[in-house]
């Protein structure tokens, strides 16, 4: 219980939230249990934490609304009535979507507590992944059974979508009630199934605020989906309706608030869901100056991907816009989740090269950007994943009679890359042409090192690698 107060004194500090999906889980699980064991000496001991917050407490009371788990706190100390969470939550239409699912959920514990005591989250994770185990969700049903009491319908609806979808557990059913049935089925099924997505190019688009404010939407590739089938008439509670919304479509440019972490903690199963979900916020790190919005670009690399497997469409766009953003921490931190996809072999190197080179021809990811986020990616060693992204890069900044800006650093990189790995067999369309021109400019030095460096080398010559007997 110590340990439990002191995290909760320290949310209290950040307005009752603790800081990441697994600490607020673990916080809120461990005020259920708690309250369930010992309410009266649970409250004695936060007293003082609630005490100390009166502003915060004020306005809690005031006006329902997000605040962490400060109704799950306030249930235990009995400074909230049922009627107070009957109330609707002020700015509740503001919330996005994963924070309305926390809140809503948060309500549920503080009526459990209130009404005597639940003895646990369904929904709780397992560990830092957010993900349940179908063993522990079935014996934690039986506990709710044995005691006779009936699940909280968003903690359940959360407990389905954060459950491995394992058919082994299918006979869940013998549990019995409307949960058991459910569960059975959610397993048998292979849990929420992956949305009908597809690739969308959003072009350039002027907006009038007013007569002397004009603001212009980059084009920008985004991915777009059909939604999830997490509404109310697939069974679930009506606030998951905006988590299986439909991702923007090519009229209808908005970004998804939260971070990826927190859609994460809502949808663990469906990385390339939240990928496509969080798109436009990231892509307004490259190409809209935003800063710290690929921050959580590692959590996405992360998460679970079972039934997915290599990452999709969305999660490579995303780690390339990502690449191209505007200021360096971005950069590393998609430095950092391209090294997390790569070694789990995860990673389409080309898929990711393509939409680097569509992304720098409209001019969404500026050269010099990605060069030093590749430069990066090359210093840790992994020349050959370096290489693998920049080819289907090379043939953009070397097409037209124009030189394209930063062509220079981009060969540079490559060369440097292609020396060190020797990839044999590869060619770079438009090379040639650029090696053979006349002149001195970087652009022509590096594209003949970077010929030099592919061409396929006799044996005995330096550079080769010849094994001894």
């Amino acid at each position: 219980m110590d340990e439990l107060v002191e995290e909760v004194a320290a949310a209290s500090n950040r307005g009752w939230t603790p800081a990441g999906v697994p600490a607020f889980e673990r916080v809120l699980d461990g005020l259920v249990r708690h309250a369930h064991r010992d309410r009266a000496g649970l409250a004695e001991a936060l007293r003082p934490v609630w005490a100390r917050q009166r502003l915060a407490r004020e306005r809690l009371l005031r006006h329902s609304g997000s605040w962490g788990v400060a109704e799950a706190v306030a249930a235990v100390v009995s400074e909230l009535s049922p009627r107070d969470l009957r109330k609707p939550a002020t700015g509740a239409g503001h919330y996005d979507a994963p924070t309305a699912v926390r809140a809503v959920r948060v309500r549920e514990a503080a009526a459990g507590i209130l009404a005597g005591g639940i003895p646990m989250l369904l929904a709780a994770p397992d560990g830092e992944s957010g993900v349940v185990e179908p063993d522990i969700l079935l014996e934690r049903l039986r506990t709710y059974r044995r005691l006779g009491l009936r699940p909280g319908a968003a903690d359940f609806d959360q407990a389905l979508l954060r459950v491995r979808p394992d058919a082994r557990w299918a006979p869940a059913g013998e549990l019995g009630g409307r949960a058991g049935r459910r569960l059975a089925a959610w397993l048998a099924n292979g849990g929420l199934p992956a949305p009908v997505s597809a690739r969308v190019d959003e072009p350039e688009r002027v907006h009038r605020r007013n007569t002397w404010y004009t603001e212009v939407s980059p084009r920008r590739i985004l991915v777009r989906d059909e939604g999830l089938p997490t509404g109310r008439g697939d069974g679930f509670h009506a606030v998951f309706d905006r988590i299986g919304a439909a991702t923007p479509s090519a009229t209808g440019r908005y970004g998804h608030g939260a971070e990826s972490a927190a859609w994460l903690g809502v949808l663990p199963w469906h990385r390339e869901a939240v990928a496509a979900r969080r798109l436009a916020t990231l892509a307004a790190c490259a190409d809209s100056g935003a800063r710290t919005t690929a921050r959580d670009l590692p959590a996405l690399a992360e998460a679970e991907a079972a039934p997915e497997g290599t990452a999709g469409l969305a999660l490579h766009l995303a780690l390339a816009y990502g690449l191209g953003a505007g200021h360096a921490e971005d950069r590393l931190a998609a430095v950092d989740a391209l090294l997390v996809l790569a070694a789990r072999r995860q990673l389409n190197p080309e898929t990711l090269g393509g939409e680097l080179g569509t992304l720098v021809g409209i001019g969404s990811v500026k050269g010099n950007r990605l060069t030093s986020a590749l430069r990066s990616l090359a210093a840790t060693g992994a020349y050959r994943t370096a290489w693998s992204v920049l080819r289907p890069v090379l043939p953009v900044v070397l097409a037209g009679e124009v030189p394209h800006r930063n062509a220079g650093e981009l060969l540079g990189l490559a060369a440097d890359c292609a020396e060190r790995r020797r990839p044999a067999g590869d060619t770079v369309v438009g090379l040639d042409a650029v090696a053979s021109a006349g002149g001195s400019s970087r652009r022509v030095r590096e594209a003949r090192r970077l010929r030099d460096a592919l061409r396929p080398r006799q044996s005995g010559e330096p550079g080769e690698v010849v094994a001894v007997a």
